[in-house]
C-alpha cells in the first residue's frame, strides 16, 4: 500500500513537470505570437501614414491632339528626309586650276645652267586660270524703327553679251535692330560683310555689275495681322 502512494505520488509529480513545462512553451509560443501581431501593426500603420500619389488626368482631347501633333511631326520630319535625300545626291566636281603648260628641257653633259623662257602651248604667254573678283558690300539703313525685324536682300546683276541683265548672286540677312529704350525711336543700322564672288577669267578688263537692295519689315504690329 506504502509502495502504491509512492508511484501514485510520482505519477502525480510527471505530470505537475508536464504541465508545467507546457506553460512555459505555451509562454513562449504567445510572446513570439504577440511580437509578430506587434512588427506587423506597425507595417501598417507605417503603410497608412504614406501619402497616397494622386494622379492628374488629362483631357481626353487635349491628350488626342497631342498625340496628333507628335505623329505630324514625325511624318513631316520623315517627308523632309526624302526630299533631302533625293535632291541632294552626291556628285564630284573637278576644278582644273593648274596650268596646262610643259616642256621638255634637257641638260648637256658638263652642262649646270640653262635660260629658257617658258610661254605656254600657244607661245603668246602663260594665262593664269580661275581667277576671280570679290565684291565686299556695306549697307545702311536710315530711320528704321528700334527693337524691330528687317528682312535685308541683297541682288548682284550684270549684263550678259546679248545685252539681257542676268542675276549673279543673291544674299540675305534678317537683322534685329537693337533698342536700347531711349529716344528717339528710330536709329540708323550699318550692316557690314555682305561678300560675293565673280569668277573670271581675266581680271585685267573691266567689268560692271549692278547692286539692288530690298528691304522690309519682317514683324509686323499687330503680330497677328496674317491670322
Amino acid at each position: 500500500m506504502k509502495k502504491l502512494n509512492e508511484n501514485l505520488m510520482k505519477l502525480i509529480n510527471m505530470k505537475k513537470n508536464e504541465i508545467n513545462s507546457m506553460k512555459e512553451v505555451g509562454l513562449e509560443e504567445l510572446e513570439d505570437l504577440n511580437l509578430e501581431v506587434a512588427v506587423d501593426g506597425e507595417e501598417e500603420v507605417e503603410a497608412e501614414v504614406e501619402e497616397p500619389v494622386t494622379e492628374i488626368k488629362e483631357d481626353p482631347k487635349e491628350e488626342k491632339q497631342k498625340e496628333d501633333n507628335k505623329v505630324e511631326a514625325v511624318e513631316d520630319l520623315n517627308n523632309f528626309k526624302e526630299v533631302v535625300e533625293e535632291r541632294c545626291d552626291n556628285n564630284n566636281v573637278t576644278i582644273d586650276c593648274s596650268i596646262d603648260d610643259r616642256e621638255q628641257v634637257t641638260f648637256e653633259p658638263c652642262e649646270d645652267n640653262k635660260d629658257i623662257t617658258l610661254l605656254g602651248p600657244d607661245r603668246d604667254g602663260i594665262v593664269i586660270k580661275c581667277q576671280a573678283r570679290l565684291l565686299n558690300l556695306r549697307v545702311r539703313l536710315k530711320n528704321v524703327c528700334k527693337g524691330r525685324k528687317i528682312a535685308l536682300g541683297v541682288l548682284l546683276c550684270e549684263f550678259d553679251s546679248e545685252g539681257i541683265l542676268r542675276p549673279r548672286g543673291l544674299r540675305s540677312a534678317l537683322i534685329e535692330v537693337p533698342n536700347d529704350g531711349n529716344t528717339p525711336k528710330c536709329t540708323n543700322v550699318n550692316v557690314n560683310e555682305l561678300c560675293f564672288v565673280l569668277p573670271d577669267n581675266n581680271i585685267c578688263h573691266k567689268r560692271r555689275v549692278f547692286v539692288k537692295v530690298i528691304a522690309h519689315y519682317a514683324d509686323l504690329n499687330p503680330r497677328n495681322f496674317c491670322l
